[in-house]
C-alpha cells in the first residue's frame, strides 16, 4: 500500500487500469502472483504441479493453455523421493532431456516459517535468472510445527511466501 496517498481507496476504473494482465499461464496463474492449489489426498496434486512447472520451464503450452517461459524451482518439502519418481516419469513420457529443463529442485528440510532459512532461500532464488514459478509442496511439510488452522502460523508462512514473491517477481504456488 502506498501510504503517501491521501486515500487508500481507488475506484474500479483506476483499479482495473493498473491491472497489467500479465499471465504466467494464461488466465490461470498470474505472473508474480501467489497461488494455493489444494485437493484431497491422493488426487494427483504433485503430478499436476510438476506437469505445470515443467511446461513453464520448457516454454510450452500447458494442457492447451499458453505459458510464459521461465525458470522454475520446485521445493519438495514433503516427499523428495516421490517428486523424483514423478519428474523421471514426466521426462520419459514427454521425451525431455532433464538437462534441458530450466528447473531446480530443493529437497526436504525447507521451513517457510524459519526466518533465517527463508532469508537464505530468498537470496538464492534472487540469483536465478528469469525465475517465473516457485512451487512449495506441501504447505504442511514446509511449515513444521505450525497449525494449518491457526492464523498465527499461517500468517508467518504466507508472509514469507510473499517475501519471496516480492523479491523474485515469481509466482509462488503452494500445494
Amino acid at each position: 500500500l502506498d501510504m503517501s496517498k491521501k486515500t487508500l481507496c481507488v475506484n474500479v476504473e483506476d483499479f482495473l487500469r493498473d491491472f497489467q494482465g500479465l499471465w504466467l499461464v494464461k488466465e490461470l496463474l498470474s505472473a508474480g502472483g501467489f497461488t494455493l492449489m489444494y485437493g484431497e489426498p491422493g488426487t494427483g496434486k504433485t503430478f499436476w504441479a510438476i506437469d505445470l512447472i515443467c511446461a513453464v520451464a520448457r516454454g510450452i503450452s500447458w494442457r492447451g493453455i499458453p505459458t510464459e517461459k521461465g525458470a522454475g524451482v520446485y521445493i519438495a518439502a514433503e516427499d523428495s523421493l516421490g517428486v523424483r519418481s514423478r519428474l523421471d516419469a514426466y521426462c520419459r513420457a514427454n521425451q525431455v532431456d532433464p538437462q534441458h529443463l530450466d528447473l531446480k529442485i530443493i529437497g526436504a528440510g525447507v521451513s517457510m516459517i524459519d526466518p533465517n532459512l527463508v532469508k537464505a532461500l530468498t537470496l538464492e532464488l534472487e540469483g536465478i535468472e528469469n525465475l517465473k514459478l516457485v512451487v512449495v509442496d506441501t504447505l504442511a511439510a514446509a511449515s513444521p510445527g505450525a497449525d494449518e488452522n491457526n492464523s498465527t502460523g499461517m500468517s508467518t508462512f504466507i508472509h514469507n511466501c510473499r517475501k519471496i514473491q516480492a523479491k523474485t517477481g515469481a509466482n509462488v504456488m503452494v500445494v
